[in-house]
């Protein structure tokens, strides 16, 4: 406290913002100042201030802020521009392509032309910071990280310098890259099943020739014919050895935005769901891949059963087919399975062959010992 009496008020101030109010921070200042000088200058405190500014670990919502906010910017060099790009080099372009549209330069301010100017030239050097990204995730380039800061931040935010206009904006990119990897599993998951049918037909070619038609043929059938068409649709799955659960895939895969026909199992009635159903868990199929991570994924409960029965006669019949066991092979009767019998120890057969104590009695009466012994007898009177 006595310490703070002799450091002037402006330079006190000035000393809590450089250590962003951080309590600890001050009083360490403070403290180091009261030992090293007993009078200290407004101008000497506020350079010591400076020099033991506390760094600050800013996120990408705060990071694209001081890009394009030309107040940020004022006073700070090259280097201080490119800091901002190193608190997140992997979040913080994104951010800057997801925002760099809303910012509005002063530069171009009342002239559309020269905002569309600015614009340009600030895409240009996105488009040119992502080929330098991809350069370092596939070389391990990352000597080119501070290039990549230059086109990734600073030019940007040097070019649209102004202010953002509204809330800052999460990358869109992240959602639907997402999106496209899952898209992605699936047309590989689909190609893999259907590569014996298709004559090794790759992802591009199940997606452009096959998906739509094969649609078709699974959905319209239920749809046109209702019950009738169970079987037309079983007998596709069969020759292209699907599962239930790529009906799911095959349908986000051909859905596109503003299609009419993007869910054809709203158009098909719940009891022809459950006909479909049934149909299916009756017939024994042998494909010719795992179906492991499909018992996964039912297992935890991940996937769901597009064609699965709206009621519960689907599953009343299925446990009516368990508990008959009219389906189930009896293992013991195959002729084609040998059924191998546990060989007993050897304690278990000495337990079961040793006699009882009354039949020891009884042997040793009837002079099996005493045979031995009246042997041993006849020895000593010879």
């Amino acid at each position: 406290m006595l310490a703070c009496g002799q450091v002037p008020p402006d330079a006190l101030t000035g000393m809590i913002e450089c250590s962003n109010h951080d309590v600890r921070q001050v009083l360490n200042h403070l403290s180091v100042w009261s030992a090293k000088e007993k009078n200290m200058g407004s101008d000497a405190t506020k350079a010591d201030a400076d020099r033991a500014k506390k760094d600050l670990k800013l996120g990408p919502w705060d990071v694209v802020r001081q890009v394009f906010t030309k107040s940020e910017q004022a006073g700070k060099s090259l280097n201080d521009k490119a800091a901002l790009f190193f608190h997140d080099y992997s979040l913080g372009p994104l951010f800057v392509q997801e925002n760099y549209l809303n910012a509005v330069p002063e530069a171009g301010k009342g002239n559309k032309r020269k905002m569309a100017d600015l614009m340009s030239q600030a895409a240009d050097s996105l488009c040119k910071s992502d080929l330098i990204e991809r350069e370092i995730r596939s070389g391990g380039a990352w000597s080119l990280l501070p290039v990549q800061a230059i086109f990734a931040s600073v030019i940007p935010g040097e070019v649209m310098s102004g202010y953002l206009s509204g809330q800052v904006t999460f990358p869109a990119w992240l959602g639907k890259n997402s999106n496209r990897n899952k898209r992605d599993r699936l047309l590989q998951e689909l190609s893999f099943h259907m590569r014996l049918s298709t004559g090794g037909a790759g992802k591009l070619a199940v997606n452009e020739d096959y998906l739509e038609l094969l649609k078709q043929r699974i959905f319209g059938p239920l749809m046109e014919l209702g019950a009738d068409g169970v079987r037309p649709s079983l007998d596709v799955l069969d020759h292209y050895t699907l599962l239930r659960e790529d009906l799911e895939a095959v349908i986000d895969l051909t859905a596109w935005p503003g299609s009419k026909n993007a869910d054809p199992m709203s158009k098909i009635d719940s009891k022809v769901k459950s006909a479909f159903t049934r149909a299916y868990n009756k017939e024994n199929r042998l494909n010719p891949y795992s179906e492991a991570v499909h018992v996964s994924k039912m297992k935890g409960g991940g996937a769901s059963d597009v064609l699965g029965a709206e009621d519960d006669d689907a599953l009343e019949d299925e446990d009516e087919e368990g508990d008959n066991g009219d389906d189930d092979d009896d293992l013991a009767k195959d002729k084609s399975i040998k059924v191998v019998q546990p060989k007993a120890t050897k304690r278990k057969m000495d337990a079961d062959e040793e006699p009882s104590v009354g039949a020891k009695k009884a042997r040793g009466g009837a002079g099996s010992r005493g045979g031995r012994g009246s042997r041993g007898g006849r020895g000593r009177g010879k």
